[in-house]
């Protein structure tokens, strides 16, 4: 954290101390928040079913074991005795719930000051300019301009067909330069061709799913036809036959000639 030193009034190597400090608090809190949840299910259930027990056996030894007349001593203990374990049930389970609500209180506390600090490092870092920054662009508020240049790529490429189409002569390098510095522009801005020279497919097998390293530049990973080496099926497919194009300086000379000769 020594790049934070440049803030204006703060002090690193304290701001770790306290951050550290509270981060440990918080995670003490919440194991301990779980652990009383645990422990006081556990417990008041263990004692509850302990004393329903002790009271069932003194019950079944006073009646079918001892075999004499119950007296009025007697008839007291076994209608105080399930008051009794009723009792201690719901102080058992009340002293956990409070030991429980201090925990979170201490929890919620605690994340305030957790919240506070992170703040505090936000504005050290000056975090929010450059998050507004980053939201800008990416949620495409300030894709103006970049429109505005792709609407003068397409009014350069209309006038440039329209030169070749009336035989005239073509555009300068500068030109064509600044076309390409424009055009990755727009690429950037609308996706590149998913078969440019730039772009390549992981080759995935289709029978075991393993990675097989990438198709060449500009090709689709199904036409890319290879034995995958760890299950030994063969994948890829026979790639159509396509016709190939016209190259655009034939068809620029073609354009040229046909133009020359209708002058003559």
């Amino acid at each position: 954290m020594a790049f934070l030193s440049r803030s204006k009034g703060f002090n690193p190597d304290k701001f770790e101390k306290e951050l550290k400090k509270i981060t440990t608090d918080l995670s003490k809190t919440e194991r301990r928040i779980k652990e009383l949840k645990k422990n006081g299910s556990s417990n008041k259930w263990m004692v509850t079913t302990s004393l329903v027990v002790l009271y069932l056996s003194f019950v079944t030894y006073i009646y079918f074991i001892q075999k004499t007349h119950v007296v009025t001593k007697q008839l007291i203990h076994i209608g105080v005795c399930p008051v009794l374990i009723f009792i201690l049930h719901r102080t058992i389970g009340g002293t956990y719930s409070y030991f429980i609500r201090r925990s979170e209180l201490k929890l919620e506390r605690v994340k305030d000051l957790h919240s506070l600090k992170m703040e505090e490092l936000k504005e050290a870092t000056n975090f929010h300019k450059t998050n507004e920054l980053l939201s800008r662009f990416s949620n495409g508020e300030d894709l103006e301009e970049l429109q505005k240049q792709a609407d003068e790529i397409n009014a350069k490429k209309q006038e440039y067909l329209n030169i070749i189409n009336k035989g005239g002569k073509l555009p300068n390098a500068n030109s064509e330069n600044s076309s390409k510095v424009v055009d990755s522009v727009l690429g950037w801005v609308i996706g590149q061709d998913e078969l440019s020279s730039e772009t390549r497919y992981a080759l995935i097998c289709t029978n075991c799913y393993q990675h097989n390293g990438l198709a060449p530049p500009g090709t689709q990973p199904k036409f890319v036809k290879y034995i995958c080496p760890k299950c030994g099926v063969t994948n890829g497919e026979e790639k159509p036959e396509e016709k190939k194009p016209i190259e655009p300086l034939k068809e620029i000379e073609e354009a040229l000639k046909t133009t020359s000769n209708e002058t003559k």
